[in-house]
């Protein structure tokens, strides 16, 4: 017989990953009515399943999609059981603000026995989102443009989860990928996070996808209400106004490489040529006259101009970074019901900072991150909202505001003690 034909290799081809409906069947033993939020410890197999009672949670929650939590347990006569479970690997079930059962491994733990006869354990759980996309790889790369299912599809390929896009799919940029592939399931969704310029939401299995989650609500944090700390901070020295970007490099033939050990070295060629990107208000923005630099991107994945450009467009930011943070307390107010509305992350609220001297900060922002105890209801969450970006004048117009308070403010004082 002669040699038989070589098999053709083919591109593998991903699945859609799109919900389907069904959900992935959790813990049989977690109660189906709640009529108040638990956390549940259960082995991995889940034939032991147990209430933990007590425990002080701290859940940080934001766009990303990831989420994880800590508490600290005291070893009692009374939650021997329990305590002997909270061991790494064991899943955690914990009921959210919004979502219920979500499922937590135990990835850290933390045995303090300080005192004699006292024994307490800290625990730190991720979501199954985070703990099994890390563990998940897809080894192929795909070179081409791609809409954003067929990125996730890439992304999520045999793993239990699924997607729903929560806005029409052509809301969504298609983008030209370079090489995407190669890399943990949960680097490939933090990467389309960012390609993409969307949200994510996770309920266990399910991700929902968003462009841009939440809505204006009609709620405001003030300080002389139920706002009892606030944090403002701008950040002025990651700012740039123009970078230089360098792709990936032509192949050298073994016919080019040189031959004479005196040749002076020559520049590395580029599929493209570099690119200078220079930000349209660059002129707001100068530094004593001159430009503001930015690190230059150099990468060997992206081999087309068009690709460079996008990343230099993320990459230059002449605007400061500014952060609102805030803690909140809940206030039952009769009066409010039915007026104030429920928020929640991704929605944009107002902020009013006031002082004795006046307002110190006021402006609608929206809501990125928290940190809570979901188990209290009335506990006081720390809140971050994003960072936004303000026009030059605006800041300018402000600091005027500003200078124009403490004026009048030492002019009543000197009035005062005249």
């Amino acid at each position: 017989d002669g040699p038989s034909e070589p098999e053709t290799p083919t591109k593998p081809t991903y699945p859609s990953k799109e919900y389907q409906g069904k959900d992935v069947e959790l813990n049989a033993g977690l109660p189906s009515d709640i009529d108040f939020r638990q956390l549940h410890v259960s082995t991995k197999d889940g034939k032991e399943l147990v209430e933990i009672v007590g425990a002080v949670l701290e859940l940080q929650d934001d766009t990303t999609g990831k989420k994880s939590f800590t508490f600290t347990l005291l070893r009692t006569e009374d939650n021997g059981t329990e305590f002997d479970l909270l061991v790494p690997g064991n899943i955690l079930y914990l009921d959210e603000k919004v979502y219920n059962h979500q499922k937590y491994y135990i990835t850290d733990i933390e045995l303090d026995q300080s005192r004699k006869n006292v024994l307490q354990k800290k625990v730190t759980a991720n979501h199954v989102y985070t703990v099994l996309l890390v563990n998940d790889r897809v080894e192929e790369k795909t070179s081409k443009k791609l809409n954003i299912k067929e990125a996730l599809d890439i992304a999520l390929a045999d793993t239990p989860f699924q997607y729903v896009l929560k806005e029409k799919e052509s809301a969504f940029e298609t983008v030209d990928q370079d090489g995407f592939g190669e890399k943990n399931c949960i680097e490939l969704m933090d990467q389309i996070v960012e390609d993409y310029e969307i949200e994510l939401d996770v309920n266990n299995y399910v991700i929902y996808v968003y462009k841009k989650m939440g809505k204006v609500v009609d709620y405001t944090f003030d300080s002389r209400y139920n706002m009892p700390g606030f944090k403002l901070k701008i950040n002025d020295q990651n700012t740039s106004t123009r970078a230089w970007g360098y792709g990936a490099e032509k192949k050298v033939k073994k016919s080019d490489t040189k031959t004479n050990e005196d040749e002076e070295e020559k520049e590395p060629e580029y599929e493209f040529e570099p690119i200078l990107y220079i930000h349209p208000d660059e002129d707001m923005f100068l530094l004593e006259g001159k430009p503001r630099w930015g690190e230059p991107i150099r990468d060997d994945t992206v081999k087309k101009a068009s690709n460079m450009v996008s990343a230099l467009k993320k990459h230059v930011n002449p605007y400061p970074d500014v952060v609102v943070e805030a803690e909140y307390q809940y206030i039952y107010e009769p009066a409010l019901l039915g007026i104030e509305e429920e928020f929640w992350k991704g929605d944009t609220i107002h902020v009013i900072a006031d002082t004795a001297n006046g307002i110190t900060f006021e402006d609608d922002v929206r809501l990125v991150s928290v940190t809570y105890n979901p188990l209290n209801p009335y506990d006081s969450p720390k809140m971050t909202f994003a960072n936004f970006r303000k026009d030059i004048q605006d800041y300018q117009v402000n600091q005027a505001r500003q200078i124009k308070q403490q004026k009048r403010y030492i002019d009543q004082l000197m009035r005062t003690l005249n």
